[in-house]
C-alpha cells in the first residue's frame, strides 16, 4: 500500500519537509510581513523544496534516531520485533507466540525462540536476536498482505521521526534570531568563524557518511545533525541581521522557540508508540495468516 499510495513519500518526506521549510519562512514572515507568494507555480516550487528538504531529514534521522526503542530487563535498548518475544514482555500473548513459532517453522524451516529472555549484553543471545530479526524480516510481506495497519504504523514512525528532527533544526533556525537581538557588536567575528568551521564539518562529514565503510552511519549522523543545528543558528543570526527584526518581534519568536522542543519531544514519544505498534501488527497479523502447507493442501 505504501507504494501504491506513497505513504512514504508522504508521511515520510512531504510532510516533515513542509513543517522545517515553513519554520525556515516563520521568523522573516513574521518581522518584515513578507510571505511567500499563494500563486499554483509558486506553491508547487515550495512543494517539490519541501519534499527534497524532507528527503535530507529521513537521510540523517534514519541514522542518527535509533529505531532500538524497546529495553531488555537490564536496560539495553533493542529493536521491540525482537524483544517483543520476551516471556516478560506482555504485547503478545503466550497464545500468539506459539503460533509464530509454528508458522515461522512452517512457511521458513526456521526455529523462532520464545521462550529465552534475550538480554542484548549476553553473547549467547545475540544469536537469538538476530533469529528473530530474520524472521520479523521474512514474515513482514506476508503480514502487509493480511493487513495494511503495519504499514501505516510504519509510515506514522517515520512521521513522527521526521517532525521530532524537524521541529529540533527549526528551533535552532528560531534561537538563531534570538541571538541576533542578544548579541554585541564586537562577537560578530566570532560568529563568521563558527559558521565556517560548522561548514567544513558539515562537508567533512557528509564526504565520511558517503564513502563509510566500517558501519559508523548512526555515529555519523548523529553528529551532522548537531552540526545541522548549529549551522542553522548561525544561518538565522545571518538572516535576522539582513531582515533587521524589530525588538517586539522577539516575545514572539522566543515563544515558537520554546514550544518547538516541546513539540518535539511529543512527536518523540509518538515515535517510539508507533515503532512498537508497527512490531506487534506485523507479528500479529502474521500470526493469522495460514501456513504454506495449509495453503498447499487447499489447492
Amino acid at each position: 500500500m505504501i507504494e501504491r499510495f506513497n505513504f512514504y513519500d508522504i508521511y515520510g518526506y512531504l510532510i516533515p519537509g513542509v513543517v522545517m521549510t515553513m519554520l525556515l519562512l516563520i521568523p522573516y514572515g513574521i518581522t518584515t510581513s513578507h510571505w511567500p507568494d499563494t500563486k499554483l507555480a509558486s506553491i508547487a516550487i515550495v512543494l517539490v523544496a519541501a519534499y527534497v528538504v524532507g528527503q535530507f531529514i529521513q537521510s540523517m534521522a534514519s541514522g542518527a534516531v535509533s529505531s532500538k526503542v524497546a529495553r531488555d530487563r537490564n536496560g539495553n535498548a533493542g529493536y521491540p520485533s525482537v524483544l517483543m518475544l520476551n516471556p516478560s514482555n506482555k504485547a503478545l500473548a503466550m497464545p500468539l507466540r506459539l503460533r509464530l513459532v509454528e508458522l515461522v517453522a512452517a512457511r521458513f524451516k526456521m526455529t523462532l525462540d520464545v521462550s529465552t529472555e534475550v538480554l542484548l549484553d549476553v553473547e549467547v543471545h545475540k544469536e537469538i536476536a538476530r533469529e528473530r530479526n530474520n524472521a520479523f524480516f521474512l514474515c513482514r510481506p506476508i503480514a502487509n498482505e493480511a493487513s495494511n495497519y503495519g504499514e501505516q504504523f510504519q509510515g506514522l514512525y517515520v512521521l513522527m521521526r521526521g517532525l521530532f528532527v524537524g521541529l529540533l533544526l527549526g528551533c535552532c533556525y528560531h534561537v538563531g534570531w534570538l541571538l541576533y537581538f542578544l548579541r554585541s557588536a564586537d562577537v560578530k567575528y566570532d560568529f563568521q568563524v563558527i559558521l565556517g568551521i560548522s561548514f567544513v564539518a558539515s562537508l567533512a562529514l557528509a564526504l565520511w557518511r558517503a564513502f563509510d565503510t566500517h558501519n559508523l552511519y548512526e555515529t555519523i549522523d548523529y553528529a551532522a545533525l548537531l552540526v545541522l543545528g548549529l549551522l542553522l543558528m548561525m544561518g538565522g543570526e545571518i538572516v535576522a541581521e539582513v531582515a533587521k527584526p524589530k525588538p517586539t518581534s522577539i516575545y514572539l519568536l522566543l515563544a515558537i522557540a520554546g514550544a518547538l522542543p516541546i513539540a518535539a519531544f511529543r512527536f518523540y514519544a509518538l515515535y517510539r508508540y508507533f515503532a512498537n505498534e508497527f512490531a506487534k501488527a506485523i507479528w500479529t497479523y502474521f500470526a493469522v495468516s495460514e501456513p504454506a502447507s495449509a495453503k498447499a493442501g487447499s489447492q
